[in-house]
């Protein structure tokens, strides 16, 4: 199957490379055990990474070796550091970066716990680290210079290619690494073993296999399959689980998820083939489940017409699955063909640098899906100059206030020509740089980014978390009745009532104030009244509401049932002159206890 994008690997890859070193005897060793051996006993550097190697070619068929092979190449790496030896810790680092790839949440959390119970320390300050994109050719002749003295290595130079295509996605360097990668992928030689007999089911004599089947036991690998033909060991895949038992396994997944799987539409598809994704990913040793989960994933995506997600899980399935992928990617994109980016996402699987199809999928992640993280890397290559431009920054190091105000006057300058729904995903996106900047900032830059900010924020829709801080164009744009309270009485009546279990928000006009006039002056305030002269619990001037007088509270969430009044607190001796708009917003039910 054709990798989309990203270097993807192959989960049988790994058996097609012969083994560096001599393979380790009966059970392997465990980098934990020698992690505790003496001085006289424990092994060096150098025959832990051997032993890495043959740990890690072992994960193919016991998936759980591949944390074996992390805490040797991390106890091996150690050992580098100590001596001295920058480019073996290079070639360490390299190697634990395409472990943790490999790796499920089940798996990430034993390395974490076996590495500290080995004295290891935290393998992830190893990998898992911020690399400034200025660094990426750095990375990339790193490995060229490993891939030159190693020609034979092949495992070995993709593992470093490998590193470089994913710390730098979105880069020309990303690119080329990916190409080499995959080209050391392919340089494989096809001798892997096939499946133990018995392994799988076998068709019916003389029936041919059904589409997206696994080969027979013993079969030789089929010279038309793409994931032969690109020397991705087919045979190594697991075979898909029985239909008996992915029947079963789906009927389960409706009762489980029966919440997310009830939600209709287009966003309702979506939503749930993102929850299906995330449960595959934490599925663990149990391949059957974790095939009806991709499986379920990649067709919730079609019919949300959703191809981003919808390539995700193809991709997984053809990674551990014997299946067709090329067949399932071609029929994806079909049932997607509706969504304009999939034309473009079926260019990118055969042009990944081509600059039209990079905006087209990189605008409709970032607007549609609002995954920018992906999005990011393609606007950065893409056809649009204003785009590629403001992608580019964001990925770029921004540790400075100034940088990070650059990033948000990019994106504000794209908000203000859009329109319509993408024209509120870029406002809320620039006002997460600006927030960020804004601390840091002083001057004119501050007045700049301040005024924007507001602008952006007044644009958005807001929460209920947000109701008592309104600006005034916010206020304007909530649904629900105006009522314009005035002050004739100590109390007025709204001509609204709540029915019950109805819960609402009153919420008052952020610009609108009247006048409280008292002997002493005076006073113009709004609907929080005069704070320095109080009446008891409430302030002088203040709006209150309730069903009752005997049930007065400050303005705020009400549940029916109901009739609702308001109440100004009124001075012993004078009047409160003007008005008060308050909107009713209805709010959602409070949660059952």
């Amino acid at each position: 199957m054709r990798t989309f994008s990203l270097v993807v690997i192959s989960y049988g890859l790994l058996a097609a490379f012969p083994s560096t070193s001599s393979a380790v005897e009966g059970t392997a060793t465990s980098a934990a055990a020698d992690a505790g051996a003496s001085d006289s006993t424990k092994p060096d550097a150098r025959t832990l990474a051997q032993q890495g190697m043959s740990l890690m070619q072992q994960a193919d068929h016991e998936p759980k070796r591949m944390v074996d092979a992390a805490l040797a190449f991390a106890q091996a790496c150690r050992l580098f550091q100590d001596a001295g030896d920058v480019d073996a810790v290079n070639e360490m680092q390299a190697n634990l970066f395409w472990c943790r790839k490999r790796m499920d949440v089940d798996a990430l959390t034993d390395l974490g716990t076996r590495s500290r119970d080995a004295g290891l320390g935290a393998v992830d300050a190893l990998v898992v680290r911020d690399v400034p994109i200025d660094q990426a050719q750095q990375f990339f002749d790193r490995a060229k210079a490993f891939a030159d003295t190693h020609p034979g290595d092949n495992l070995e130079v993709a593992m470093r290619w490998f590193e470089v295509a994913e710390r730098f996605q979105g880069t020309k360097v990303s690119l080329e690494a990916q190409r080499l990668s995959l080209q050391a992928q392919e340089s494989a030689p096809q001798h892997a073993p096939a499946p133990a007999a018995g392994e799988g089911s076998a068709p019916a004599a003389g029936a041919a296999p059904a589409a997206g089947a696994a080969p027979a036991a013993g079969a030789p690998p089929d010279p038309n399959d793409p994931a032969v033909a690109h020397g991705l060991n087919q045979p190594a895949r697991l075979a898909p689980p029985p239909p008996a038992t992915v029947k079963a396994a789906v009927a389960d997944l409706h009762k489980v998820m029966k919440d997310t799987y009830a939600a209709g539409g287009k966003t309702g598809r979506r939503a749930l083939a993102e929850a299906l994704l995330a449960r595959a990913d934490a599925a663990g040793d149990d391949n059957a489940l974790r095939f009806c989960l991709l499986s379920e994933a990649r067709e919730a995506a079609m019919l949300g017409a959703e191809p981003c997600d919808g390539l995700i899980a193809t991709q997984k399935l053809s990674d551990i699955f014997a299946v067709d992928g090329d067949a399932l990617v071609k029929e994806m994109l079909s049932r997607c063909a509706g969504e304009p980016a999939a034309a473009a996402y079926g260019v990118l699987m055969d042009k990944p640098d081509d600059a039209k199809a990079l905006g087209t999928v990189g605008r409709y992640e970032a607007l549609t899906l609002g995954k920018w993280d992906a999005a990011l890397p393609r606007l950065a290559h893409g056809d649009d100059q204003a785009w590629a431009k403001a992608a580019r920054a964001e990925l770029a190091p921004s540790t400075t206030p100034q940088a990070q105000a650059g990033i948000a006057a990019n994106w504000y300058e794209l908000y203000r020509k859009a329109a319509g729904a993408q024209r509120l995903v870029l406002a809320a996106h620039a006002l997460v740089w600006y927030k960020r900047a804004i601390p840091g900032l002083t001057g004119t830059a501050l007045d700049l980014a301040n005024l924007h900010s507001q602008e952006l924020a007044d644009e958005l829709p807001v929460s209920p978390d947000d109701y008592d801080h309104l600006s005034q164009r916010q206020w304007d744009h909530l649904e629900g009745p105006v009522i314009t309270v005035t002050t004739g009485s100590d109390s007025f009546d709204s001509g609204t009532v709540l029915p019950a279990n109805v819960r609402i928000q009153a919420i008052p006009a952020p610009a609108d104030q009247w006048t409280v006039e008292r002997k002493k002056g005076d006073i113009t305030c709004g609907p929080d009244g005069i704070a320095a002269d109080p009446r008891g619990q409430w302030c002088l001037g203040q709006l209150l509401c309730g069903f009752d007088p005997t049930r007065e509270q400050a303005l705020g969430a009400m549940t029916g049932p109901g009739h609702i009044f308001f109440y100004p607190v009124l001075p012993l001796r004078g009047t409160i002159d003007g008005s008060i708009r308050v909107k009713l917003v209805k709010l959602p039910a409070a949660p059952k206890p």
